[in-house]
């Protein structure tokens, strides 16, 4: 294992045992390089970033092929499924620019930042309900972080009003930099 950032890198030569390995670190700050085309009788790329939207929208996904025309078919359906970055395996310099940029946006965005908060947490008080929703719906810290991985139209609106709440504070000077 090499370490890139602050990132342990995993490899996974099965696409169910990457996905699985997901699923189970979702706490984790993630990156994902995820191959267009596995061995026969494995699901492709497409298939994985699909499983992996179903647990979180927030993990940028880099899609890797030799071959940019194999993709280009199921390209509108990657997008769709918010694939990140697109790279060609042979191109090294080309991949890990991917992955800075990656890891800027985990760092810099403000539902990483919230991702990041919530996960600090102790998982009590992470449990225990934390806000009602204005359809009277109580959440918790780890119920509001999944609205905000799967982007359900909760997690959009709450991100949208943390965002402006945010600037407002900002713009009158609530907050010191």
């Amino acid at each position: 294992m090499r370490e890139k950032g602050g990132y342990n890198i995993k490899s996974f030569t099965k696409i169910k045992k990457g996905i699985k390995y997901i699923q189970d670190n979702l706490d984790a700050k993630l990156i994902v390089i995820l191959d267009f085309e596995f061995t026969e009788n494995e699901p492709d790329g497409l298939w994985g970033l699909k499983k992996i939207r179903e647990k979180s929208m927030l993990i940028p996904v880099i899609l890797l092929t030799y071959n940019k025309n194999v993709s280009l078919g199921k390209f509108p359906e990657f997008i769709n499924n918010k694939l990140f970055a697109y790279a060609n395996k042979n191109k090294i310099h080309d991949i890990i620019t991917k992955i800075d940029a990656a890891e800027n946006l985990i760092n810099n965005s403000v539902s990483g930042a919230l991702e990041e908060w919530i996960m600090v947490q102790e998982k009590e008080k992470r449990e225990k309900p934390y806000m009602i929703s204005a359809n009277g719906k109580e959440l918790s810290l780890d119920e509001i972080l999944e609205e905000v991985r799967t982007q359900t139209d909760f997690g959009q609106e709450f991100i949208k009003d943390l965002n402006a709440l945010t600037i407002h504070l900002l713009l009158k000077k609530k907050i010191n930099l």
